[in-house]
């Protein structure tokens, strides 16, 4: 799951529902700002090229 809360907004939504087995990516840990980040072509490769390097 692809979050871009700092306080861990859809995190919580999936833990309070019960889910436990899934990957967590903080993006805003990345230097993207929930609101202030232009989702464009580039913004969603590069979150793309982090969260493959990781999982």
């Amino acid at each position: 799951m692809i979050d871009g809360c700092p306080i861990d907004c859809e995190k919580r939504i999936l833990d309070n529902a019960g889910f436990k087995d899934y990957n967590y990516v903080r993006v805003t840990d990345y230097g993207f700002k929930k609101g202030e980040t232009l989702v464009t072509e580039d913004v969603v490769s590069a979150v793309y090229e982090k969260v493959e390097t990781i999982y």
